[in-house]
């Protein structure tokens, strides 16, 4: 109902356009994310400094995990604790939490709350594990960052040289503010959404170790770049065909540009 009463269907990418058109739903085109557009510049060029320069280091934790999201709960998790320990010892870091009630307690939290927080997180099995160790709580202690407000989290993210973790939001709210960033993908989700906008990406089931070296690579953001652009021209066609006021600009690019109809 919803894509025979618009011109098109907007989706993530390749595979959300590929399920659709599965089930028969052909008018689809795909815009990636509006929170990619936040600053509504489209020539935003993320360009990389000399990572011996880099001081200050966002990590986006998703300490929250199930099945549904992780093949490997053991994998993802430990790989979480040892991304945050890795940058903690080499940047200046702070934790960019989200949705997780612990972690908002560590905020805004009472000294009460704060320790109820921290004995829940003791008491989790799965967290205590492979997750929560004494490095790890002393930055969740002193390192920890969660607001309310969209706004905060873009005045945060402003102040990094580097984003990068497990919040695809998070990540995106950096990019979207010329600020570098790299993915750590583990499901279908994160997966297409790097793939869509070619964002540097490290899957956390592979065998390969993460080395922040193998990221730090101009031509592997000017691929980003040059998507980036690509799906801004996307958007502004989406946004327009479909009758909806906005103020994005023109990119030179065509509704015939693209086609509609996946094959």
């Amino acid at each position: 109902m919803i894509a025979d009463s618009t011109t098109s269907f907007g989706v993530r990418g390749a595979y959300s356009a590929q399920v659709l058109n599965d089930i028969g739903i052909k008018n689809v085109r795909i815009i990636g994310c509006p929170t990619a557009f936040r600053r509504n510049n489209q020539h935003l060029r993320i360009k990389l400094p000399e990572l011996d320069t880099v001081k200050n280091v966002g990590v986006t934790v998703r300490r929250e995990v199930s099945p549904t999201y992780a093949q490997d709960i053991q994998r993802y998790l430990t790989l979480h604790r040892d991304l945050i320990k890795q940058m903690a010892g080499r940047f200046d870091v702070t934790l960019m939490a989200q949705g997780e009630v612990e972690e908002k307690k560590m905020v805004f939290g009472t000294d009460e709350q704060k320790e109820d927080a921290i004995a829940a997180l003791k008491a989790n099995r799965w967290v205590s594990d492979w997750y929560f160790d004494e490095t790890i709580e002393k930055l969740y202690r002193e390192r920890m960052f969660y607001s309310d407000v969209v706004a905060d989290y873009e005045k945060l993210v402003r102040q990094q040289q580097l984003v990068l973790g497990y919040r695809l939001h998070g990540n995106l709210m950096a990019l979207a503010n010329g600020i570098p960033s790299i993915y750590f993908t583990y499901d279908s989700r994160t997966v297409e959404f790097a793939e869509t906008y070619k964002i540097p990406s490290y899957d956390v089931f592979s065998d390969k170790p993460f080395n922040l070296e193998d990221y730090w690579d101009q031509s592997l953001f000017d691929k980003y770049n040059r998507a980036w652009f690509e799906t801004y021209g996307e958007m502004n066609i989406f946004l327009t065909e479909n009758g909806v006021d906005h103020k994005m600009t023109e990119t030179g690019r065509r509704a015939t540009d693209s086609v509609l109809k996946v094959a």
